[in-house]
């Protein structure tokens, strides 16, 4: 699924391009006797982009999300086209003919193509205000920068936050968005904390690194022009960032340690989570109040809690 770095290079390809003027809007049956999504039912104010010449004057994103702003040129209206990838779409110039493109913005010469092999992308044609509303209901984007810390501090003390295992939580584009189950898992490797440990039990200190982990795997992967794990593209290209996957889809960690795997979240939200056991140890109630016998019964049993707790004491 594309997540924070593959979206912001589709956009990347998508603004090489623009700006643009189109002529329309088509919906495209490239595999006869196949009906998708776009053909049983349009978008609301399709008619807008469908029948009405406009500019696409550019291309941005925050997290997952891609807007497309745009200008009617027969009233000057401005609208925002608000478009999500779903597990693998991705826009690519002049390619109205492929199986799989659902919709095409069409030039005198050329086309912008929405290619979606299993239709989970989406369309929404909104207002600009409209669309600021949705772009500020998703929160820090992490490949940006990384989390203030005083943003972060104010998240620790929320309610529906502090019990909440640390990997669902980087999950949550309400709280942070771009990242996904590919980076989170890779950040938390990199961190040495475990994907079920509890929000309120990760010290300052050891938050920062993770912090500092999810920027710089997303911002990596970016600079590889995305992950293609299974089958993304960037305008038809293959990026190269699984070559530097550490856990994510792996047998073994890079000190050979075998690679374990959990499900976390429900329903729809249900994920797989890639850890190595030895590299991110669980561990109960991250305490380092903890009194002298409950420390040595938990290190006796496991010695290798021994530097997780000594990262909890120095924070």
């Amino acid at each position: 699924m594309p997540e924070g770095p593959e979206v912001r290079i589709v956009t990347i390809a998508i603004q090489k391009g623009l700006p643009a003027i189109f002529e329309g809007t088509e919906v495209l049956e490239n595999v006869p006797g196949k009906l998708h999504r776009y053909s049983r039912k349009k978008p609301k104010n399709w008619d807008i982009i469908s029948h009405n010449r406009f500019e696409m004057i550019r291309a941005r994103t925050k997290g997952k999300l891609i807007s497309l702003d745009i200008k009617t040129l027969h009233d000057n209206k401005e609208w925002t086209l608000l478009v999500t990838l779903g597990m693998e779409a991705d826009f690519r110039w002049n390619s109205a003919g492929h199986k799989h493109t659902r919709f095409a913005f069409i030039k005198e010469q050329g086309d912008l193509s929405f290619v979606d092999l299993r239709c989970f992308g989406s369309l929404r044609i909104c207002t600009p205000d409209e669309a600021r509303e949705i772009e500020n209901t998703k929160g820090w984007d992490l490949l940006n920068a990384p989390m203030p810390k005083d943003l972060w501090q104010q998240l620790q003390h929320k309610k529906r936050i502090r019990n909440k295992p640390v990997k669902p939580f980087l999950l949550t584009q309400d709280i942070v968005s771009g990242i996904g189950n590919i980076y989170a898992s890779e950040a938390l490797y990199l961190s040495r904390i475990h994907p079920a440990t509890l929000i309120k039990d990760i010290p300052q200190q050891k938050w920062e690194v993770l912090n500092t982990h999810c920027h710089k795997v997303m911002y990596d992967a970016l600079r590889a022009n995305g992950t293609s794990v299974i089958s993304f593209t960037a305008d038809g290209h293959k990026g190269a960032g699984q070559d530097l996957l550490r856990v994510y889809m792996r047998k073994q960690c890079p000190k050979d340690h075998p690679i374990s795997k959990i499900k976390q979240g429900r329903g729809s939200n249900e994920r797989t989570s890639w850890f190595c056991q030895e590299c991110q140890p669980q561990y109960p109630h991250q305490d380092k109040d903890l009194d002298v016998k409950t420390f040595f019964e938990i290190i006796t049993k496991n010695p290798k809690w021994f530097f997780t707790y000594l990262d909890i004491a120095k924070a």
